[in-house]
């Protein structure tokens, strides 16, 4: 619009800031900083660089993705558990009756 509304100069000027500063963080640094391997939004990752950066500052430029990464990672992981039936409490391998009576129970840390 800058163009078309004979702004030449800030027309040129923000095309040229666009190739070089937007272009580059998200064509190059987005792959090292969430990596290609996660399938993660570029929405996510925007909002996770720019909530790091309020929250900690220029280090959250790294902290902010690495925390979002983390998280959809154990999420995740979560969700394989849960679908194999491992997520949760494990039972004991005694019925049930024997591990609520201590008395009877032959295990060797219940008293009798």
């Amino acid at each position: 619009m800058l163009l078309l509304s004979s702004h030449w100069v800030k027309g040129v000027v923000l095309i040229l800031s666009g190739l070089a500063v937007v272009h580059p963080v998200d064509n190059i640094l987005r792959p090292y900083l969430i990596g290609g391997r996660a399938k993660v939004s570029t929405l996510y990752v925007f909002f996770a660089v720019v909530g790091g950066i309020k929250a900690f500052g220029a280090v959250g430029l790294f902290v902010g993705p690495l925390t979002l990464a983390i998280t959809v990672a154990l999420f995740t992981f979560l969700r394989e558990e849960k679908r194999a039936g491992t997520c949760g409490p494990q039972l004991l391998s005694r019925p049930e009756t024997e591990a609520l009576d201590p008395i009877t129970s032959t295990h060797p840390n219940t008293l009798r």
